[in-house]
């Protein structure tokens, strides 16, 4: 049996979504999270095909989700529910292998048969090396997040600052600003988390880099 988890803290949405897949139990079986601490649960005790999230939710967003699932679960594919979306930044998401994105209200019908097309895809093929760091941003910026990154690479860790969506400062080893972002961006094995926003203003945080 294949389970596919969506997770969002709109009880009423989860209730629709749930019962809308009733019919689709020999296909696969719908459980649900309120936010992206319930789902790092649910992540851990069930074999999870495919993760359909939302971004904004209480306790742990999907950013932060999206980050666990990179670092921990990075054969499993992701589809992004948000209000904030475009056709290109879908396109681009698309073209990471790990990401798919629907815009809110969601469409039952379009959610549907992209949860068949991506269940019935090989994601063990090795094709497919998880979510990247620029789909993340690209994420971030249609969200237009403020949010500290925390960048773990094979020869360094490095922090990336977004101030409403803007990529506004950067730090990685010796390099600073957009040198450190693009030295981060170039590299395919990392892992992301995100640290608490500092209590002061950042130096560069109107500025985009």
């Amino acid at each position: 049996m294949k389970y596919v988890l969506i997770v969002d803290d709109e009880e009423s949405l989860l209730l629709t979504i749930q019962a809308g897949f009733d019919g689709y139990k020999e296909k696969f079986e719908v459980v649900t999270a309120h936010n992206g601490k319930e789902a790092v649960k649910v992540l851990e005790s069930l074999p999870i095909s495919l993760v359909v999230t939302d971004l904004k939710m209480p306790e742990m967003d999907g950013f932060e989700l999206l980050g666990y699932l990179k670092n921990d679960f990075p054969q499993i594919p992701a589809i992004v529910m948000t209000a904030f979306g475009t056709p290109e930044i879908e396109t681009r998401l698309s073209q990471t292998g790990m990401i798919r994105m629907l815009e809110k209200p969601v469409d039952f019908e379009e959610l549907t048969q992209l949860i068949i097309s991506l269940l019935d895809q090989d994601f063990t093929g090795g094709t497919l090396t998880g979510i990247s760091l620029p789909s993340f941003l690209q994420l971030i910026e249609m969200e237009q997040n403020t949010c500290l990154m925390e960048i773990m690479t094979p020869v360094g860790q490095g922090l990336l600052y977004f101030n409403k969506g803007v990529l506004c400062d950067a730090v990685f080893g010796d390099f600073k600003a957009e040198e450190a972002a693009v030295t981060m961006l170039a590299m395919e094995d990392v892992k992301i988390s995100f640290r608490n926003l500092p209590s002061k203003k950042l130096k560069n945080e109107s500025r985009r880099i």
